[in-house]
């Protein structure tokens, strides 16, 4: 007896081939989109843990890691004790080696990903570019903590070891709002069109301001400059000139190396100082200046001579010629009337007893 035979026949076998043939090309687009879907987060991931480890070493160390160029960045981020890097190898997940580079404010991280995901990649990573679209490169670049935008998230809010976590590398704009709560002021130069109130106000350049007012001192190695009052309850020093158009109020020392204008009134809780020492009858000039002489003696400038006060006019006086050219006698002290650097100006001849001839005359400026 004949037994039956089973199986597939081939017309059976090249239907069933076929099918498998459509479903793999069905399927298999999704299944590469899904694994580079992976591969490019994986990369945004280890690209950003890589750059984060990098600004952790910076702020600790003072310098970016891998020397002056940061080329080995990667192998001193693993290498460290503890480590800053654990897990990420030199290669991403598109097989490309990872590079690095920097300057003296920047960190890079230079990789390549495949057509279509750099453009995904640079989109999901901060400060990433790409470079060069036909070799897909990208770049992802950092700076020091404090350089970017963002402040919450890049400057510490209470003091730390290093300085670099509180210092900011970038111009700060405030969109016309306050700055409130500080206590002392250490800047090169402060130019500020309302007004200025602080404890101690320290400026390395000149301090410009509408008015100033300190509960402390105030201190400029430039100019001081108010167009409104300047008020402080401690000292004012400047190494420059000193203008203000409305009140001064200090309640210590007063010192400026150079000019100091006052279009208002200037009040002094403490002593003034004159340390302009002149010679008494020598001449000045500028009418009103105070100076005083060897001994403290205060002397104001009147008729462009140096007197103490009550002096009267010192200027006109009776006299006789000596003899020499341009030099003139006063007939009753014997001394010369007209101080150093001023000139005689006859006024007319007077017969006086004893003095032949006898002239008037005044004392000027050349």
């Amino acid at each position: 007896m004949r037994k039956n035979s089973t199986g597939f026949t081939l017309v059976e076998l090249a239907v069933v081939l076929m099918i498998l043939g459509l479903l793999a090309g069905l399927t298999a687009p999704n299944i590469m989109e899904e694994m580079n879907a992976r591969r490019a987060a994986l990369t945004v991931q280890e690209t950003q843990t890589i750059v984060d480890a990098a600004r952790m070493f910076r702020a600790q160390n003072g310098s970016w890691p891998g020397g002056g160029t940061c080329a080995s960045a990667l192998s001193t981020l693993t290498t460290s004790t503890p480590p800053f890097l654990v897990g990420i190898g030199a290669v991403n997940k598109y097989g490309s080696v990872i590079s690095t580079s920097c300057t003296a404010s920047t960190f890079s991280v230079d990789q390549t990903a495949i057509e279509d995901w750099d453009g995904w990649i640079a989109n999901s990573l901060p400060g990433t570019v790409v470079v060069d679209t036909t070799a897909h490169l990208l770049r992802s670049t950092v700076g020091i903590p404090g350089s970017e935008p963002a402040l919450d998230g890049k400057l510490s809010r209470i003091a730390t070891g290093n300085a670099e976590l509180n210092r900011m590398r970038a111009t700060l704009l405030l969109g016309g709002n306050d700055i409130q709560e500080v206590n002392n002021i250490s800047t090169n130069s402060i130019n500020a069109s309302g007004h200025v109130q602080a404890g101690t106000l320290t400026a390395a350049g000149q301090i410009q301001a509408g008015s100033v007012a300190t509960s402390g001192t105030i201190y400029a190695a430039g100019a001081i400059t108010s167009s409104g009052a300047m008020t402080a309850a401690g000292s004012m020093t400047t190494y420059g000139n000193m203008v203000a158009s409305g009140q001064v109020v200090s309640g210590s020392t007063l010192t400026a190396q150079g000019q100091s204008q006052f279009a208002g009134q200037a009040t002094f809780y403490d002593q003034l100082a004159l340390q302009k020492v002149v010679g008494e009858n020598t001449g000045c000039s500028v009418i009103g200046a105070l100076a005083r002489d060897g001994a403290g003696k205060t002397l104001s400038c009147q008729g462009y001579v140096w007197k103490s006060n009550g002096g009267g006019d010192p200027g006109v006086g009776t006299g006789f010629m000596t003899g020499i050219a341009g030099s003139y006698k006063n007939r009753i002290t014997g001394g010369y009337s007209c101080p150093a650097g001023l000139v005689a100006n006859l006024i007319g001849g007077v017969q006086i007893g004893g003095c032949q001839p006898c002239l008037s005359y005044s004392c000027s400026m050349p």
